[in-house]
């Protein structure tokens, strides 16, 4: 899951707290072919039994979550991916 958001991240950081917005769709329209770094197909005969209640009769479903790099020890990072508010910053 990173790896697709990967080029959104400041890696040079030792430690960061970013926000990443996703948009997952059972459509592929041009637009959304066009910005794969932002619309996420998800297949319908795949992923539509998981995925279709998030859509709620919508064909766009967002997403926001937070990624945090937290330095653990001299060259080792942890990251977290989560969905919790920034009112829990890094420290927490």
């Amino acid at each position: 899951m990173l790896s697709s958001f990967i080029d959104e991240l400041p890696d040079d950081k030792d430690e960061f707290d970013v926000s990443v917005t996703r948009f997952f769709t059972d459509k592929k329209t041009k637009i959304m072919k066009e910005q794969t770094q932002v619309y996420h197909y998800m297949n319908p005969s795949k992923n539509i039994p998981h995925f279709k209640p998030l859509l709620d009769g919508k064909h766009l479903c967002v997403v926001q979550f937070r990624v945090l790099k937290i330095k653990t020890a001299p060259n080792t990072f942890e990251y977290i991916i989560t969905n919790l508010p920034f009112s829990f910053d890094i420290n927490d």
